[in-house]
């Protein structure tokens, strides 16, 4: 498990060993700081602990700032696509070969509705996912025929969290799920032996 906050990891790999689950490891990682060189330890580790890697799930975000592209702060624009575009780029290509080593390997990218109806100021954001459908779109067309991997996007939706309320104030927080009740349709997709799954975006 990666996040960049410690004291997340650690709540939650206390709450996976109460429930007897099996033991998680946990690196701390910001992924604005992601890049070829530095990301080879976390792929030495995974291959000496497990040998194989079942599924890889980018859930990472940045909202970034709602503002016209042409006043869009550049800092941020480097940020938001770092995050939600080119790490994920860089983990999936990293760990392809642990990927490979399990049955039907899975890489779930998280998208949203901006992708396809990228309204006015979302900026870096929207163009952010939209290259996140046609990154996943990419894998899959190119090793369809030669791996049995499960390339898909999944879209969430409205979910509550504290970056919904950053990027929708005026919305009743408790009209959306919480991410909890969403985590079936994840584990649907991370589960089923369906080659008619793959490649596609899927939406709660």
């Amino acid at each position: 498990m990666l996040d960049k906050k410690q004291r997340h990891l650690e709540k939650l790999y206390d709450e996976l060993c109460s429930e007897n689950a099996t033991e998680p490891v946990i690196l701390p990682a910001d992924l604005t700081q992601l890049n070829a060189e530095n990301i080879g330890a976390l792929v030495d580790g995974l291959e000496q602990d497990f040998g194989r890697l079942d599924a890889l799930i980018h859930n990472a975000a940045e909202l970034g700032t709602l503002a016209p592209l042409n006043q869009y702060d550049l800092q941020q624009w480097s940020t938001v696509m770092q995050v939600n575009l080119h790490a994920p780029y860089l983990l999936t290509r990293a760990l392809l070969p642990l990927l490979q080593n399990a049955k039907n390997g899975r890489i779930l990218f998280t998208t949203a509705d901006s992708a396809t109806q990228a309204n006015a100021f979302w900026g870096a954001y929207a163009i952010a996912y939209a290259g996140v459908q046609a990154q996943m779109s990419l894998w899959h067309e190119e090793l369809e025929n030669t791996t049995n991997l499960y390339f898909n996007c999944i879209n969430p939706g409205a979910v509550r969290t504290a970056m919904r309320r950053l990027s929708h104030p005026g919305e009743v927080a408790e009209e959306s799920p919480a991410p909890t009740e969403i985590m079936p349709a994840y584990l649907q997709a991370l589960s089923t032996i369906d080659s008619t799954y793959r490649g596609k975006i899927l939406l709660i």
